[in-house]
């Protein structure tokens, strides 16, 4: 069951630009809350490309959305960081978008920011 509280996007000092700019910054965080901060990471690097990719493939994220079948209102709240991306969102756009989509690609340890 999922946190309806959580929204990934909050956990960047840059709430607008989550799913959108290519670097964004993050805030610090407890040691209890690492895991949701490295999970909002992979979302915003997967929201990127998923909205780079469909937006060349598809021309917009509407469009993408109904060849994939997924609902344009859940897709633009994952994309902006608002709603959680499960893991059969990012098989999805990894179907659909291709090798493009970074599907368990490493990411940096929250811990060790610079």
């Amino acid at each position: 069951m999922s946190d309806d509280r959580y929204r990934p996007r909050s956990y960047t000092t840059e709430p607008a630009a989550f799913g959108k700019a290519a670097t964004i910054a993050w805030t610090s965080v407890p040691h209890s809350g690492e895991a949701r901060l490295l999970a909002a990471q992979v979302q915003h690097h997967c929201a990127v490309a998923i909205t780079r990719e469909a937006k060349a493939r598809y021309a917009t994220l509407k469009r993408y959305a109904r060849v994939a079948g997924v609902d344009y209102q859940r897709l633009t709240k994952i994309l902006r960081g608002e709603a959680v991306m499960r893991l059969e969102d990012m098989a999805n756009a990894r179907l659909h978008l291709g090798d493009a989509i970074p599907f368990g690609q490493p990411f940096t340890d929250p811990r060790h920011r610079r």
